[in-house]
């Protein structure tokens, strides 16, 4: 299961933004989810719940937000949703194509408890 180290890694960059930004807590942390990613939710969650006590992220809420594919032709130049890598486009026919999204993972979002009675 590679989610477990792909939250494991999402955990630790948002933990390193929380300490910059001196917060004694994570409130919430949004991933974007490409469809094509290959990374199954589920095991995100599961990951997250897991890891999370006894760190910055105990009382935390993961959301996880699903990305739809998108094309784009490099013959014709037009853009549209799809279903799959490689899928033709549906002006000219070609198969010349990019993805523009749905295959991403990334932090979105980070919300986070800073108390304001702290002395310096």
């Amino acid at each position: 299961m590679h989610e477990a180290g792909l939250m494991a890694e999402a955990m630790n960059k948002a933990e390193t933004l929380a300490m910059q930004c001196n917060a004694d807590a994570v409130a919430g942390l949004t991933l974007r989810v490409g469809v094509l990613s290959g990374v199954a939710l589920q095991a995100l969650q599961f990951a997250f719940d897991a890891m999370k006590p006894g760190t910055v992220f105990e009382q935390a809420e993961l959301r996880l937000e699903q990305v739809l594919p998108r094309l784009s032709c490099r013959d014709c130049g037009m853009e549209y949703a799809a279903q799959e890598r490689g899928q033709r486009c549906p002006v000219c026919k070609g198969s010349n194509t990019s993805l523009l999204q749905g295959g991403e993972l990334e932090l979105a979002k980070l919300e986070l408890i800073v108390r304001e009675d702290r002395t310096s």
